[in-house]
């Protein structure tokens, strides 16, 4: 007897919603036992995943004769999607008339499943434990990343739109189910908004569909158990907004929704836009089991048992704060304003701290771990900073010209070597060169060596892998390193220097930065349209505040350093004199400390400066146009498409 199944059977436990079935497997002597879950059934192999994170298999005909009566009574929800039938069942337009006003809608079938959220809960924060970071001040990691994902992925194709307004609002990947997930909703043109969501199973490249469903929600992220979205809200005036979360079980034909819960219900309500603003979500990280980090526009975290809805350990960052999980869920690097942290998740504690360089305020962070796990990058504005994980040291400050903000609307660490600012302009870190700018992406999610691009075109749609650069973009760069005219600054350019706006400090500040640019391998010709310019500006006064030791008023100066062309900053790094953080000595109390501080600039600035051995000549017209289309200064432009990366679009 043959039985298939698919990687992503759905596995319903008779006791709870969303629970997959992990249970004792034996082989048809007895003699031979193991715990674990059901991965895939493949070349009459079954293949098995351990608690602890272990792949086994065994022969089909060697189970048990109850292991295979189990096997066979599985559900296979997985149709693959051709061009030919990519059908989607008809919208349940009124399967939710008799809902009452503010009740979750909820069809029979709903009815008779298991609801982990069917009881209102409401966490008492005070009675769980903080992220324990208070003693951590410097950076300490010891052990290894995985460096790249431990399956191979494929192109999977999607359904057709369920009408021309229809949009993929989100993708989620989940490295450690091997699947992900796609988010649709249309609000246009129909009464009430539907949303329905596609399950993909990336090794396997097939999509399971479902039907839409009345509500204005995008998926988080995909829980482990592979079946199972976490959805939170995106609509208003009546619909569900971004502090309410679901859990919606996918089956071979319709969703199974629990409850809605709200997990950060604030103090206060602060409504804007028809939204509680104090306790919407940003995003959500499957970690262990059913365990999921959640991070809220306020810079509330916690790490919880999902389904429970029991906290292990929650802390209240920032609003300017960004996470990102290594690709074997063992580590977070956690940027909260200008400090980083490195935290255990399953333990709650911080076992690293650094104080991000020369960062001051830090809007639309972003904080992502390398492919390879030996690096950490952090982007806010148009800043990015580089940090060695292993050292903890930060190895280079890059100010990104020409181009927009660059971890506002999105930002991917898809190489060691490169990021991709707005998730579309391949950079690369060494020589600050914009390489490509790829188009057709919809949706894109950086996961170690593998961007997964989702895009929807009419009635075709895809959910692709790509590795990034791609092999034209790798020969582009080197033709680009060899070509003088490529860039602006490079070993042997002449450039003036001058401090003007340096005040009293203006000869130490000129030969600081004339030595640095010697350093750099540049000429000093004082004819030169490159200038480098040193200012330092201050005193203001400034509030500054330090862990567990209150806020102070401290005298603030800044150093300033640009690279001038054309009357414009084409690269700028700036200093100040009040230490992220401060030791004191001789018995002096933290404002004293400060107020000897505030009387004089930080003119070491000046003298560690290191300039850029290259950089990119900018474009007269770099930029966004009128209709949001960019003009940036790529070498060249790219689109991802079903077949591949297409090149000169």
């Amino acid at each position: 007897m043959r039985i298939w199944i698919s990687i992503v059977s759905i596995l319903i436990s008779a006791n709870g919603f969303g629970q997959e079935a992990t249970r004792e497997w034996m082989d048809s002597t007895g003699k031979h036992k193991v715990v674990g879950t059901l991965d895939r059934v493949e070349d009459e192999f079954v293949h098995l995943r351990t608690s602890d994170g272990r792949q086994v298999k065994i022969p089909l005909s060697r189970l048990s004769k109850a292991d295979q009566e189990f096997l066979a009574n599985q559900e296979n929800p997985f149709q693959e999607v051709s061009p030919f039938d990519a059908s989607v069942p008809e919208a349940e337009t009124d399967r939710n008339k008799s809902t009452k006003k503010g009740e979750t809608p909820r069809s029979k079938s709903d009815e008779k499943e298991s609801d982990p959220w069917a009881q209102p809960k409401v966490i008492e924060w005070s009675s769980v434990n903080l992220l324990d970071r208070e003693n951590v001040n410097e950076w300490n990691f010891s052990g290894s990343l995985p460096t790249k994902l431990l399956f191979e992925t494929r192109t999977a194709l999607l359904s057709k739109k369920l009408n021309f307004h229809e949009d993929i609002r989100r993708l989620e990947i989940n490295p450690m189910a091997q699947r992900a997930v796609v988010g649709y909703t249309v609000s246009f043109t129909v009464p009430r908004p539907l949303s329905r969501l596609a399950l993909v199973d990336l090794v396997r490249g097939k999509t399971v569909h479902t039907p839409p469903v009345e509500a204005d929600m995008c998926p988080l992220c995909l829980l482990n158990d592979g079946s199972t979205a976490l959805m939170f809200g995106t609509g208003r005036d009546g619909n569900e907004t971004g502090e309410q979360i679901q859990l919606w079980k996918i089956g071979s034909t319709q969703v199974h929704r629990s409850s809605t819960w709200r997990p950060f219900v604030a103090e206060r309500e602060n409504t804007r836009f028809g939204r509680n603003s104090e306790g919407a979500l940003r995003e959500a990280i499957a970690i262990d089991g059913n365990n999921v980090l959640l991070v809220a526009n306020n810079g509330l975290i916690t790490y919880l048992d999902i389904l429970k809805r029991k906290p292990l350990w929650y802390a209240k960052l920032g609003s300017d704060c960004s996470v990102d999980a290594s690709v074997d869920r063992n580590w977070l690097a956690i940027m909260d304003g200008s400090i980083l942290l490195l935290v255990n998740p399953k333990t709650g504690k911080a076992v690293g701290r650094s104080q991000i360089p020369n960062a001051g305020h830090t809007p639309w962070p972003a904080v992502r771990w390398s492919p390879s796990g030996r690096k950490i990058v952090v982007a806010f504005g148009n800043q990015i900073r580089l940090m060695d994980v292993a050292t903890g040291k930060w190895e280079k400050e890059i100010t990104v010209y020409g181009y927009p903000i660059a971890a506002a609307r999105g930002f991917s660490y898809p190489h060691d070597d490169y990021v991709l600012l707005d998730n579309s302009v391949l950079y690369h870190l060494p020589t600050q060169i914009q390489v490509c700018e790829y188009k057709g992406a919809t949706q894109l999610k950086s996961i170690a060596d593998v961007c997964f691009v989702s895009s929807q075109e009419g009635d075709s749609g895809f959910v692709a892998p790509f590795r990034l650069p791609h092999p034209v973009a790798d020969k582009v760069l080197d033709q680009a390193i060899n070509n003088p005219s490529t860039f602006l600054i490079y070993p042997g350019v002449g450039v003036s220097v001058s401090a003007n706006d340096a005040g009293e400090h203006a000869k130490s500040v000129t030969e600081a930065l004339e030595k640095a640019a010697i350093e750099a391998g540049f000429q000093i010709d004082p004819s030169s349209s490159i200038v480098i310019d040193g200012a330092v500006t201050g005193p203001t006064q400034k509030a500054v505040s330090y862990i567990a030791a209150g806020a102070y008023i401290a005298n603030e100066y800044q150093s300033t350093i640009k690279i001038v062309w054309k009357g414009k900053a084409v690269w700028s790094t700036v200093g100040t004199n009040i230490p992220g953080m401060i030791m004191t000595e001789g018995g002096k109390t933290i404002q004293q400390t400060l107020d000897e501080l505030g009387t004089k600039p930080n003119l070491a600035v000046f003298n560690r400066v290191q300039f850029p051995k290259m950089l990119q000549r900018p474009s007269e017209s770099s930029g966004r146009n009128m209709h949001g289309q960019s003009m940036g200064n790529s070498l060249m432009t790219s689109k991802f498409s079903g077949q591949g990366i297409v090149d000169g679009n």
